[in-house]
């Protein structure tokens, strides 16, 4: 029996042995593991590329992905662990004898409805050839059974380990900031419409400037230029976290939350199913969705002295430590 766990980042080949040993553990057979990224420089250059970006983005994304697909399934696996889903779905659009696990399903809705269906009948035909679909939030897989029609989506916990962050050096940042950041499932219209009512602590946004079209962002500071690498850093230097998310059932958004639960910042965050996975009232600061003065009035009680939440941000941390680190998560999936 012959078993392939794909990671989705390379770095994660330094810590090998102890995956390896995770692994034979939990898995009979000859075990390997294969490492794949996102990111690179054209990526990272076409992303912030005004109107298409996105769709570069994408683009890119993808023909990457088909390239690791048809390289692992050369290689004729019984049982492949995929936390890669880009890579999953092609494996699976392609797959003809092996047990494919697929972790980290998410498929958004679009606007174009005739780009949504012609996704949607490729996202079934490839999990025809998958044998179990991994979701992040436990609302989703009744969404996506019935969305599909097809019973093979299953819920575990996520969990990720941080790399030691590099030092964001492109500019000075102030002594005392909130942050907030990333791109999928953002709602920035409501966390800035909410600080622009009188917040004091400079808010620095660490995404591409097109997210935030058509928003006042005259009082915010937009940083363009944080990477991958340098994210943790701004992140672990502020004062807080403001994670404000759409309303949905889908599970995005989460990475951001723990790797601020893991440098021990305190979180605000709006109040959603796939959150409340997670977190509790005694690890973070809930408001409801797009209640821009609710927000407002929470950041304006903190504006001055956001070290009261740090027993709150104590508790997310021991969370985190315990439930969502890389290597728990992988013992929970390798087990499907």
């Amino acid at each position: 029996m012959k078993n392939l766990l794909i990671m989705d980042k390379e770095v994660y080949k330094e810590r090998e042995k102890e995956f390896i040993n995770i692994m034979n553990s939990t898995l009979k057979g000859e075990n390997h593991i294969i490492y794949t990224s996102y990111e690179d420089d054209k990526i990272r250059k076409v992303r912030n590329y005004r109107y298409i970006g996105s769709f570069l983005q994408h683009i890119l994304y993808w023909k990457k992905s088909l390239d690791y697909a048809i390289e692992i399934l050369k290689l004729r696996y019984d049982n492949v662990f995929c936390m890669n889903p880009i890579v999953g779905i092609f494996l699976g659009l392609f797959n003809k004898s092996s047990r494919i696990v697929l972790g980290g399903f998410l498929f958004e809705s679009k606007a174009n409805p005739v780009y949504f269906h012609l996704r949607k009948k490729f996202t079934i035909h490839s999990i025809k050839g998958i044998d179990k679909v991994v979701v992040y939030g436990s609302k989703e897989v009744d969404y996506y059974r019935k969305l599909f029609k097809l019973n093979k989506f299953t819920y575990i916990k996520y969990g990720i380990d941080f790399d030691a962050s590099d030092i964001y050096d492109k500019q000075e940042l102030p002594q005392k900031y909130i942050f907030s950041g990333g791109g999928s499932n953002r709602d920035y219209g409501t966390l800035i419409s909410a600080y622009n009512k009188g917040c004091i602590t400079p808010l620095y946004i660490a995404t591409q400037p097109w997210r935030l079209d058509g928003l006042d962002t005259s009082k915010i500071n937009v940083l363009s230029d944080v990477v991958v690498e340098s994210f943790g850093d701004v992140l672990g230097k502020s004062e807080a976290l403001v994670l404000s998310l759409n309303d949905k059932v889908i599970s995005a958004g989460h990475m951001v939350m723990f790797q601020a639960m893991a440098l021990e910042v305190p979180i605000l965050v709006n109040d959603i199913p796939a959150i409340r996975d997670y977190v509790t009232d005694d690890e973070v600061v809930f408001y409801e969705s797009r209640n821009q003065k609710q927000l407002f009035d929470l950041l304006k009680t903190y504006d001055t002295n956001f070290h009261n939440l740090k027993t709150k941000a104590k508790k997310a941390k021991e969370n985190y430590d315990m439930n969502l680190t890389l290597s728990v998560f992988l013992e929970r999936f390798l087990k499907l």
